[in-house]
């Protein structure tokens, strides 16, 4: 217990998805969603702003699930949250996006402390900005206490004990949106797709070793990796500006000294650090990789080579994904196949780099016209 106390003294306690991942940091962004339900009601209040003196817990949950999910959630962190009897313990769930009736009755509950709110527009938009990621991408969230209030409290065995069960409860009920939110699928890919656009030594590297089923998260790199962790995510959007399930997305990049780490034989020179993901419904991918180095010796800036496979139809290679804050990078590194390619990376206050790569079917492609022929 005492290891636990010590813990949550060192500042701020956060918890990602995974189970494992506990994150400490001394500050978190300020956000202010419009509450729903509890004393704010109709009002924009930051929850660390209000009460980031006391402690508590904030859950961001996408207005996309079903609402017997987010009530497996809630039922999930209720009876650990209500049994603290601290006042100065809250609960704060977050609707990113619209939050629709049914979703918040499946959420409410009974108690003061237990608060709805939503997320959505500019304040959105600013929020994953700060927050150096996608909300509505993913379930997420956090525990907080501050200092002051855990020295207070440090006596309190039962207060820690509570609060740590609280955080567990959560993190395993998240646990489980991941895998299901993220699970492999069967692809629809027949490995015949037509290659179009410009010729490309390699492109049929695409589809060797490709999995029977891919998700839309995909881990390129071992968390052992040497480098600066990064993850590159975005959605596949159509010609009408419409989000699109299913395609492929493949990726392959050098490791942080600018190399391609030799693969399997079929691999070939595209070497060790590549990976598939499979756009989700809302057009979602996502690739955990870390940041690649530039080519030794060359003035090249450091790049991720991207290709698109549309299953049943074509495959293409897009334009390499070009890190902004890169010193090397001219503006002839810069192109527009499926959108540019030029990404603007901000680390979080994990220390994670992320960065945001959306692409556009067809976009600039030439022969794009013979997909699906």
């Amino acid at each position: 217990m005492r290891q636990i106390i010590r813990v949550f003294i060192c500042g701020l306690l956060f918890f990602s998805l995974r189970g494992n991942a506990i994150e400490i940091g001394d500050e978190l962004p300020a956000f202010e969603p419009l509450h729903l339900v509890g004393l704010h009601e109709g009002t924009r209040i930051c929850p660390m702003c209000a009460y980031g003196y006391e402690s508590g817990l904030v859950v961001f949950v996408s207005s996309s699930l079903a609402a017997a999910q987010v009530q497996k959630l809630k039922q999930a962190i209720e009876p650990a949250a209500l049994a603290i009897q601290s006042k100065q313990f809250r609960v704060f769930v977050i609707v990113v996006g619209e939050a629709s009736a049914t979703l918040v009755s499946a959420l409410r509950v009974n108690d003061p402390r237990w608060f709805i709110a939503t997320l959505t527009g500019s304040q959105l938009r600013k929020a994953e900005k700060d927050f150096g990621r996608s909300l509505s991408a993913q379930s997420w969230g956090y525990a907080f206490s501050h200092r002051k209030l855990l020295r207070e409290l440090s006596g309190d065995q039962l207060y820690g004990e509570q609060v740590h069960q609280v955080r567990l409860a959560a993190t395993d009920a998240l646990q489980t949106f991941e895998q299901a939110e993220f699970a492999a699928t069967e692809h629809r890919v027949t490995q015949s797709e037509r290659i179009v656009g410009p010729p490309c030594e390699g492109c049929d590297l695409v589809f060797a070793e490709m999995p029977n089923q891919i998700g839309p998260r995909t881990r390129i790199a071992a968390e052992a990796e040497p480098g600066h962790a990064l993850r590159l995510s975005g959605h596949v959007i159509d010609r009408q500006s419409r989000p699109v399930a299913g395609v492929i997305v493949y990726a392959y990049h050098t490791n942080e000294a600018g190399r391609y780490p030799r693969g399997s034989a079929a691999a070939k020179f595209h070497g060790r650090l590549r990976g598939w993901a499979q756009s989700d419904a809302q057009g979602f991918y996502e690739f955990v990789t870390i940041r690649p180095g530039g080519y030794p010796g060359r003035p090249d800036p450091a790049h991720i080579h991207m290709h698109i496979i549309e299953p049943g139809r074509c495959s293409y290679y897009i334009d390499n994904v070009v890190f902004a804050d890169d010193a090397r990078l001219t503006e002839r590194h810069v192109g527009s196949r499926a959108g540019s390619g030029k990404v603007t990376p901000q680390k979080n206050f994990k220390g994670v780099w992320h960065a945001t790569r959306e692409i556009y079917l067809g976009r600039d492609i030439p022969g794009y016209e013979l997909c699906g022929t």
